[in-house]
């Protein structure tokens, strides 16, 4: 991880709430651990590799591809956590050293 993303505040003690409300989902946390392992990936990768970790059936691979593309994905790029171009179908992690911090007391 080369560069950190900063998650929008409008006051520091809102950057708790924020990053709780973004990593409420459990497949946004699925998402990070995913990227955090590889860094870069494409949509169908990540979607694939997330699917496994959730144990999603080959069915539903492509409903989740779907909701990364609408939901997920943009709300960790508005969060500064990844870049997400859809025209390329492609996913780029960024961290944020908050996110990591929760999301490594949420593994223990």
């Amino acid at each position: 991880m080369t560069e950190h993303g900063s998650l929008p505040t409008d006051a520091s003690d809102d950057k708790p709430d924020h990053v709780l409300r973004l990593l409420a989902s459990e497949t946004r946390r699925a998402v990070l651990q995913e990227l955090r392992s590889e860094p870069s990936r494409s949509l169908d990768a990540l979607a694939d590799a997330v699917a496994d970790s959730e144990g999603v059936s080959v069915e539903s691979t492509e409903r989740l591809c779907r909701r990364l593309h609408h939901c997920h994905l943009p709300r960790l790029e508005t969060a500064g956590v990844c870049r997400y171009d859809p025209d390329e179908s492609r996913v780029d992690y960024v961290g944020d050293e908050t996110v990591e911090a929760v999301l490594s007391l949420l593994e223990e």
